[in-house]
């Protein structure tokens, strides 16, 4: 939905890290100025599907 709001996303979909106890899910966009604005999701639910 972003990408119809005109912020291209800068990696090929969501992306997954093993912090905290079950892991962050992030994407991250280039901003009205081209600035990198990160959106980040801690999961409290382990194995939650991507």
């Amino acid at each position: 939905e972003v990408e119809d709001l005109g912020y291209p996303i800068l990696e090929d979909g969501i992306q997954a890290l093993p912090f905290w106890k079950h892991g962050v899910r992030f994407f991250t966009i280039e901003g009205p100025n081209k600035e990198k604005v990160e959106f980040s999701q801690m999961i409290s639910v382990p194995n939650l599907p991507i």
